[in-house]
């Protein structure tokens, strides 16, 4: 007992006596800010971004086409693909979630309030994340009429008959696909606040790189459309 309450005296007088630096406070603080939007990933069932704007380039009509461009002949003739999620990206999420718990755990000695609501906020995320990264949890199922987009377990319908295409675009710096909704289904989502037909976004978390995925994407959308007309 004398043991602990010598320790704990020494690391008093530590803290009376020594004021940590200006930039410990200044990280400890940005860390907070810059990873909070990330918790985007547990909102939404896509696991993208809602009503994300962005001004679409002049070269966006080529860059569309270039992603209509056919990988693989053969695709369009099944009548289901499963697109798995990537265990190194969702393995590169987890170790980074944990990183921040470490140094929101390290940070309370230099500075106590912002480093225990860094571990309130961060540790229980990391042990959920352990449930909701789960690869199994996190795929795209395509089929003849839509795609099943399961994020984290919970699913979302995306009929083709909705939306127009797919592209690549920046959200906050973070290359994703954005999906492109017809003003058909617009005007049915005008009662949830959504007038943006580019309101939707797929992260990259899946085993196909980004550019691949949206020209797969696009080919059957445009199957689709082939067999509607």
């Amino acid at each position: 007992m004398m043991k602990m309450m010598a320790v704990g005296s020494f690391f008093q007088i530590r803290t009376e006596h020594w004021t940590p630096p200006k930039r410990w406070s200044l990280a400890s603080k940005a860390s907070l800010i810059l990873t909070l939007p990330s918790l985007s990933l547990l909102t939404f069932p896509w696991g993208g971004v809602l009503g994300a704007r962005h001004r679409r380039s002049n070269g966006f009509e080529r860059k569309y086409r270039a992603a209509m461009t056919v990988i693989d002949p053969k695709l369009g003739q099944q009548s289901d693909l499963i697109i798995k999620a990537s265990v190194v990206k969702i393995a590169w999420l987890l170790v980074l979630l944990g990183l921040l718990t470490l140094f929101s755990a390290f940070c309370i000695q230099l500075q106590p309030v912002w480093g225990w609501i860094g571990t309130i906020l961060f540790a229980p995320l990391f042990v959920l994340s352990f449930y909701v990264y789960r690869p199994s949890a996190t795929y795209l199922r395509l089929s003849t009429e839509g795609m099943d987009i399961v994020n984290m377990g919970r699913r979302f319908k995306l009929h083709w008959s909705d939306v127009e295409g797919f592209h690549l675009g920046n959200v906050k710096g973070d290359r994703q696909i954005g999906i492109l909704y017809t003003d058909a289904y617009l005007e049915q989502q005008t009662a949830h606040f959504i007038h943006d037909s580019d309101h939707a976004w797929l992260r990259d978390l899946y085993s196909l790189p980004l550019d691949s995925l949206c020209k797969i994407l696009n080919q059957w959308k445009s199957t689709y459309d082939q067999r509607q007309a």
